[in-house]
C-alpha cells in the first residue's frame, strides 16, 4: 500500500490534477484508494508545474510506470529521498515572507482570492487578505483593490459593484463606458456597452427605456419628429431648429416652419411656426400664411392690395397677355372687365383697351377716337346727334277740302307738300300724278308717304306741311292752320330725340280762323335712324307674276353718297345730273346681275326682257314728286340713297335704272326736258331714261356722235304699270327742249 501511494504522490507532486492522478494509479494498482497528503503543522502548497521542471528528468519518460518493472532496487530510495526534499522545500517557502523567494510567489496564493502573492504585490494590494481595501470586494474583481479603506459597496455607494466607491473614486458609475462626466444618466443601467444596446446620442442613456431625448438635440422625444436624428452634436433652438421640431434644419428637417409645406415648396420656409395649412388660411398652398404673411394669396404675382381677384384663379403668373389690366382677375374666366374701363367685356366693343368700351357706327374705331360716332358724314363737333342719322317718316293719312275751291264745280285738285326748313322735301300724290282729284267735303284716303334725311347739324328742325288747289293760272292755298297768321302747319321736333317706333298722329285744320280756303288734314310721323335701312326686301310685278329680292346694303356707302355735293344746274344742265349714275359700284353691279339672274331663271332672256325686268324694279320704288314752282330745289339721289331710302323722284330713278343696265353691259343714256301730260297741262322739268335694245322699236331718239345711228328707247323710270309700261313707250302728251348724257 506504501508503494501505491507513493506512485500517486508523485503524479500529484509532477503536478497531476488529483483526478488524473487516481485514474494512472488505478490503472496499475486497481485496488488503491487515496488518502488526503498532509504535513505536520504545515499548508502544503499546490506546485506549479513549472517549478517542478526538473522532477520529470527523473523517469525519462511521460507515462507513469509502475516502479517495479523498470526500475532497480536503488530506485526507491532516489524516490524517497525526492519527495522528502520536495516537501522540505515546501515547507520551508511556506514559512518565508512574501517576495524572499520570487519564483514562489508566482505559485503561491496566501489570501485565496484568485490572485498570486506576485500578482498582488505587483497591483499594491495585500497578498495576505482577499480584500485588501475592506469594501466588500475581492480584489480580484476590485477595480480599486487598492482603493479607499473601510467602506461598504452596497447599490448606494457602488452602484456596479466594481470596488471604486462612487463619491470619489468611480468616475463611470454604472459601468456602461461612458464616464459620469458626460453620462446623462450615470446611475443607469449597469455594465452595458453601445455594442450590446443603442445608444444614439451617446450621452450614457439607453434609448429604449432610459433616454428621454435620443439623439440629444435636447427635445423631448415625445415631441421630437426625429426622435432618431442621425445628426448629433447639436441643440434645438431657434436658428437651428425653427420650428422647434427636433429635426435638425440643415439636414434633416424638410419643412422648418412646420407648415406641412416642403421647404423646397415653401415660399415661407422659415415663416409662421407650427400651423397647418388649409384653402382659407393658405389659398395658394405657398407656406406663407394668408392673413400675417403672404402679400400674394393667390400667388399670380399680383399683391393683395391691389389685386381684385385676391383668392382668384390659382397656377397662374399675371402678365399683359393674360391680365391686360393687372388687376389680378386672369381674362379669360376672371375678369369681367379686361381692360378695367368700367364696362364689362359683353358690352365693351373693345374689351382690350381701356380708353375705347363703344364703336357706334361700328367702323372699328372706338367713339372716343371717331370724329364720326354714328358715320353720317358730319363730323360729331358739327352734328347735333351723335348717334344717329336722324330721318322722318311722315304719311299723310286722310284730307278733307272744306271750303269750295272752284267757282265752277265742287272738284278741287289737291297736292300737299312737305317742306323741312323751307325746302320742299317731297310732295304727294306718289303714284305719279300731279294731283288728288277730291269732292268737297269729302274725307279721301290719301296714305301717301315722304322719307326724309334731316339736317345733321341742327338739333331743333321746322317741319312746314303745306295744301295746294291746283289751277292752271295759279295754284290756291288750302288753310290747314288754325292760326290766321298762317296755312301752312308747322311742327317743331328736336332731333336729338332718339328714333323710336313710336308713331305720332296730328290732325289739323284751318276752320275757325275765318281765313283762307279751308281744310282739314291727318297726318302721322315717326323719327327713324337712318343708319338702318328703310326697306331691305323689295316686292313687285312683273308679266303677271310677283318677284322680290332682299337687299343688305352698306350704311357706310349710303354715307359716303348722301355726304356729297348735291348741287345740280337745273333742267338745261343735263350733265349735272348725270354724274351720279354710278355704273361702276360693286353694289349696283351685284343688284344687276341678281336681277338679270332672276329674269333669266324665271324665262325671260331676251335683252328687252331682261331690260324690263329691271324696269319693272326700279318703277316700283315709291315716287316723291317734287313740283315745280311749289318752291322747291332739285336734290338728285345717287342710286344707294334711293335704294337706302326706299324713295325717290323722277331723276332718282333715271339715275338708279341706267346705273343698273349699264352695270351689266346695255347702252343708256340719261334725259332731261320740259313735259306735259296734257294739251292744257303747264310745262314742266322731267327726267327719263333711254336705252339701246338691238332689233326693237319704239319711241325714242337717235344718239349722238358716233352713236348718231344707234337708237336708244324711252324709259319713263318714274314708274311701271303692268299692261302700260314697257321700252320704247312714250306716256307723255308732249315733249321739248330734250337734252342727253351718255353715261359709259
Amino acid at each position: 500500500m506504501a508503494r501505491q501511494q507513493a506512485y500517486f504522490d508523485d503524479l500529484r507532486a509532477q503536478g497531476y490534477p488529483e483526478d488524473e492522478a487516481l485514474k494512472w494509479t488505478q490503472k496499475y494498482y486497481s485496488e488503491f484508494l487515496p488518502q488526503s497528503i498532509q504535513s505536520q503543522n504545515t499548508q502544503i502548497a499546490e506546485v506549479d508545474q513549472s517549478q517542478l521542471l526538473t522532477a520529470p528528468t527523473m523517469f525519462q519518460n511521460t507515462l507513469p510506470v509502475p516502479i517495479h518493472n523498470t526500475l532497480s532496487k536503488k530506485v526507491p530510495i532516489k524516490i524517497i529521498s525526492f519527495v522528502t526534499i520536495l516537501v522540505a522545500s515546501i515547507i520551508v517557502t511556506s514559512i518565508l515572507p512574501p517576495g524572499a523567494i520570487a519564483p514562489m510567489d508566482e505559485l503561491r496564493d496566501r489570501d485565496d482570492d484568485g490572485l498570486t502573492d506576485s500578482e498582488e504585490l505587483a497591483l499594491g494590494t495585500n497578498p495576505m487578505s482577499e480584500d485588501t481595501d475592506n469594501d466588500g470586494i475581492d480584489d480580484l474583481i476590485d477595480e480599486c483593490a487598492n482603493g479607499n479603506d473601510d467602506w461598504e459597496s452596497t447599490v448606494i455607494s457602488d452602484l456596479d459593484s466594481d470596488g471604486c466607491q462612487d463619491d470619489n473614486e468611480d468616475k463611470n458609475d454604472d459601468n456602461d463606458g461612458f464616464p459620469d462626466s458626460v453620462d446623462n444618466c450615470p446611475r443607469g443601467k449597469q455594465n452595458w456597452s453601445n455594442q450590446d444596446l443603442i445608444d444614439r446620442d451617446s450621452d450614457g442613456c439607453v434609448d429604449d427605456f432610459e433616454d428621454l431625448d435620443d439623439d440629444g438635440d435636447m427635445v423631448n422625444d415625445f415631441d421630437d419628429d426625429c426622435p432618431y436624428g442621425f445628426i448629433f452634436g447639436w441643440v434645438s433652438n431657434i436658428n437651428s431648429d425653427y420650428d422647434g421640431d427636433g429635426c435638425y434644419d440643415v439636414d434633416e428637417d424638410f419643412d422648418d416652419d412646420g407648415d406641412s409645406i416642403v421647404d423646397a415648396v415653401d415660399s415661407c420656409p422659415k415663416g409662421i411656426r407650427n400651423w397647418i395649412p388649409s384653402s382659407s388660411s393658405d389659398y395658394d398652398s405657398d407656406g406663407c400664411k394668408d392673413n400675417d404673411e403672404d402679400s400674394d394669396d393667390d400667388n399670380d404675382g399680383i399683391t393683395d392690395y391691389i389685386d381684385e381677384c385676391s383668392k382668384g384663379t390659382l397656377s397662374w403668373t399675371s402678365n399683359e397677355s393674360n391680365d391686360f389690366d393687372s388687376d389680378g382677375c386672369k381674362d379669360n374666366n376672371e375678369d369681367l372687365d379686361d381692360d378695367n374701363d368700367g364696362f364689362e367685356d359683353y358690352i365693351d366693343i373693345f374689351p382690350f383697351n381701356p380708353n375705347e368700351w363703344s364703336d357706334f357706327d361700328q367702323d372699328g374705331i372706338g367713339d372716343n377716337s371717331d370724329d364720326d360716332d354714328d358715320n353720317d358724314g358730319v363730323t360729331d363737333f358739327y352734328d347735333a346727334n351723335d348717334f344717329a342719322d336722324v330721318g322722318i317718316e311722315l304719311t299723310f293719312d286722310f284730307f278733307e277740302v272744306i271750303t269750295k275751291m272752284d267757282y265752277f264745280d265742287n272738284q278741287a285738285e289737291v297736292f300737299i307738300c312737305m317742306f323741312v326748313e323751307g325746302e320742299n322735301v317731297g310732295c304727294g300724290p306718289d303714284d305719279r300724278s300731279y294731283h288728288w282729284s277730291l269732292t268737297t267735303s269729302t274725307v279721301y284716303i290719301l296714305d301717301t308717304e315722304i322719307f326724309v334725311d334731316l339736317p345733321e347739324e341742327n338739333a331743333s328742325h321746322l317741319i312746314q306741311i303745306c295744301a295746294w288747289d291746283e289751277d292752271v293760272s295759279n295754284n290756291d292755298r288750302i288753310d290747314i292752320n288754325p292760326d290766321s297768321s298762317n296755312d301752312c302747319y308747322n311742327l317743331y321736333f328736336d332731333s336729338t330725340t332718339s328714333a323710336s317706333t313710336s308713331i305720332t298722329t296730328v290732325t289739323t285744320t284751318g276752320v275757325g280762323d275765318s281765313t283762307g280756303w279751308d281744310g282739314e288734314l291727318q297726318f302721322s310721323y315717326i323719327l327713324v335712324d337712318l343708319r338702318v335701312q328703310r326697306m331691305n326686301q323689295y316686292s313687285w310685278g312683273y308679266d303677271g307674276q310677283d318677284f322680290s329680292i332682299n337687299l343688305n346694303l352698306d350704311y357706310n356707302t349710303y354715307s359716303i353718297y348722301k355726304n356729297k355735293d348735291h348741287t345740280v344746274g337745273g333742267i338745261y344742265d343735263v350733265e349735272s345730273y348725270a354724274r351720279f349714275s354710278t355704273p361702276y359700284e360693286q353694289y349696283v353691279f351685284d343688284i344687276a346681275n341678281d336681277l338679270k339672274d332672276l329674269a333669266i331663271q324665271s324665262g325671260y332672256s331676251s335683252d328687252l326682257e331682261i331690260a324690263e325686268f329691271i324696269y319693272s324694279f326700279v318703277g316700283n320704288i315709291q315716287y316723291v314728286l317734287d313740283i315745280e314752282g311749289s318752291g322747291v330745289s332739285d336734290y338728285p339721289k345717287y342710286p344707294i340713297e334711293m335704294l337706302w331710302e326706299s324713295s325717290g323722284d323722277c331723276e332718282d330713278a333715271a339715275i338708279l335704272y341706267i346705273s343698273l343696265i349699264e352695270s351689266i353691259d346695255y347702252d343708256a343714256m340719261f334725259a332731261v326736258g320740259l313735259v306735259k301730260s296734257s294739251e292744257d297741262d303747264d310745262w314742266g322739268g322731267h327726267a327719263w331714261a333711254v336705252v339701246h335694245i338691238p332689233n326693237h322699236s319704239g319711241d325714242g331718239w337717235y344718239g349722238m356722235g358716233t352713236k348718231s345711228d344707234i337708237p336708244f328707247y324711252f324709259v319713263e323710270a318714274t314708274g311701271y304699270y303692268e299692261g302700260s309700261s314697257y321700252i320704247g313707250r312714250d306716256p307723255w302728251y308732249e315733249i321739248k327742249d330734250v337734252s342727253f348724257f351718255d353715261v359709259e
